[in-house]
């Protein structure tokens, strides 16, 4: 029996590689009017959703695909923006495996997360372990971006909720009370995050260590809590049926992910945005986002990717004869 296609999470991975995109423009204008505030909402979710979503269809464990879809790209891409990065930006040559490069850290905690869960997972309260460990990881001020260390434990709750999670969860529950989840996750963070503790929005990378950044437990508790009302809340109002021409871009967001940071980093190096207003910066950002979006998420894309990783993956994996 064909498996049936998940197509909510579909539509929910288009609303969530579309944050991202649009999340590095916002980055080459964080100082222009409220554009802190907007990415600040945006970096509260986004990448817990992600990773939420990465859990949920990794039940599975697979070393093939492990080496085909983290491994293979994670390193070419790797190799791809040190070059790109030397020659754009005219910086020397630098590649380190165990040191990811900016967007690559989500590959390199995902192999992480999927080679480490089998094993957690058999914790009785592996769940509270999860967030516990998220929660004292940044005390120490010696776990950083190496091996993604600090990344990987403070979402890896994110990742372990998604592979608990039961979708008969979703069963009759009405798109309105979704809908005051979301904006109530939205006023917690406006109102208590920005608004009443003036939080950095560098606390919500995950990379940085408490002493370093100026707040503590209590406050990635709350990020942590208005993360999941986030993640719920959105689960429960997205559209859950297939959108001609749309949801397909949510399909296999990957290729977007990793090819985004090539046209980023080039029009950063361009300064683009520098003399233009706020208005005309968010506006431009939605619309090379869109496109962005467009241009890397359809299938005919997604389909040469797909080929390109088989036929690398296969120099590494020898099928048997019999």
């Amino acid at each position: 029996m064909a498996k049936v296609r998940e197509y909510r999470f579909d539509n929910f991975k288009l609303l969530l590689i579309f944050l991202v995109v649009f999340g590095h423009f916002l980055e080459l204008f964080l100082k222009k009017s409220v554009t802190a505030e907007l990415y600040t909402i945006i970096y509260t979710f986004h990448m817990p959703a992600f990773i939420f979503i990465s859990g949920y269809f990794s039940k599975r464990f697979d070393v093939a695909n492990l080496i085909k879809s983290i491994i293979v790209p994670y390193v070419i891409f790797g190799l791809l923006y040190a070059v790109f990065i030397s020659v754009v930006f005219d910086k020397s040559f630098s590649y380190s495996f165990f040191t990811p490069y900016w967007i690559l850290w989500y590959l390199f905690s995902l192999l992480i997360w999927k080679l480490i869960t089998p094993i957690f997972t058999k914790l009785k309260y592996h769940l509270v372990v999860a967030f516990a460990v998220g929660l004292l990881i940044s005390i120490d001020s010696s776990v950083g971006y190496f091996a993604s260390m600090s990344r990987t434990f403070v979402f890896f709750p994110f990742f372990l909720l998604g592979y608990n999670f039961n979708k008969e969860f979703l069963d009759n529950k009405k798109s309105i009370l979704g809908l005051a989840g979301l904006v109530l996750a939205l006023l917690l963070t406006y109102f208590v995050l920005i608004k009443g503790f003036n939080i950095s929005y560098h606390f919500l990378y995950g990379s940085h260590a408490y002493d370093a950044i100026g707040w503590g437990i209590l406050m990635r508790a709350c990020v942590y809590a208005i993360a999941i009302l986030f993640i719920l809340s959105l689960l429960v109002v997205i559209y859950k049926k297939k959108i001609p021409f749309v949801t397909v871009l949510g399909a296999n967001t990957i290729v977007t992910y990793l090819m985004h940071g090539f046209v980023i980093k080039y029009l950063a190096s361009l300064n683009i945005f520098t003399d233009m207003s706020f208005s005309t910066s968010i506006i431009l950002a939605l619309v090379l986002s869109t496109t962005i979006v467009v241009a890397f998420g359809n299938r005919y894309v997604t389909k040469y990717f797909d080929v390109g990783l088989a036929k690398l993956s296969g120099l590494i994996i020898k099928k048997d004869p019999t």
